[in-house]
Order: C-alpha cells, then sequence, then structure tokens
C-alpha cells in the first residue's frame, strides 16, 4: 500500500516538473527575435485578463498550462474521476512555485 502511493507521489511530482519545464519553454519562445514572439504581441493587444493566463505571466500560466498538460494524461490513464480535481488544484499550486523557481534559475 505505501508502496503505491509514493510511485503516484513519485509519478506526480515527475509530471509537475515536465509541465513546469514545457511552460518555461514555451514562455522562452515567446521572447523577443524568438518565434512565438507575433504570437505574443498579439494576445498581449487582447488585454491583461486574457493574454495573462496563456503563457506571458510564468506564475499566471500555471492554470491554464497545467490544464492543457494535466487533463489529458489523467484521463488517458485513469478515467475521469472527481477524486482527481483536489490532485489538479495541488498540481496548479506546486506548478505556480517550480515555473517561478525554474524561470529564475534558467
Amino acid at each position: 500500500m505505501i508502496g503505491t502511493d509514493l510511485l503516484y507521489l513519485i509519478g506526480f511530482l515527475v509530471l509537475c516538473l515536465a509541465q513546469s519545464i514545457f511552460i518555461n519553454g514555451v514562455n522562452l519562445s515567446m521572447g523577443e527575435g524568438m518565434i512565438f514572439n507575433g504570437f505574443r504581441k498579439w494576445i498581449t493587444s487582447k488585454g491583461e485578463f486574457i493574454s495573462k493566463p496563456f503563457f506571458v505571466c510564468i506564475k499566471c500560466s500555471a492554470s491554464v498550462g497545467s490544464a492543457i498538460t494535466y487533463w489529458p494524461l489523467v484521463i488517458y490513464l485513469f478515467g475521469f474521476k472527481w477524486e482527481e480535481m483536489p490532485v489538479f488544484i495541488a498540481n496548479v499550486f506546486c506548478l505556480v512555485y517550480i515555473n517561478f523557481y525554474l524561470y529564475k534559475k534558467v
């Protein structure tokens, strides 16, 4: 029983790290002179309410980036269960910290 829980925890942490690397990579690719800089300018022109969660603010992008990367994997592996909602919320909060940590270190 403890071994299974430990495997789920390790898997959760690896997923959080992979999600954070994805979100930071997309954010870096929207920098000045990068390939998605035009998309960043376009989405920034739509207003702060829309642009912040979509990879403009590294902390704010944890919500949308987590939903994009978390739910397809969880639904594929486990199916949809309401018990996954608290795990998703924990995933978002973990991503806020990991995103900012990797952003400052990279």
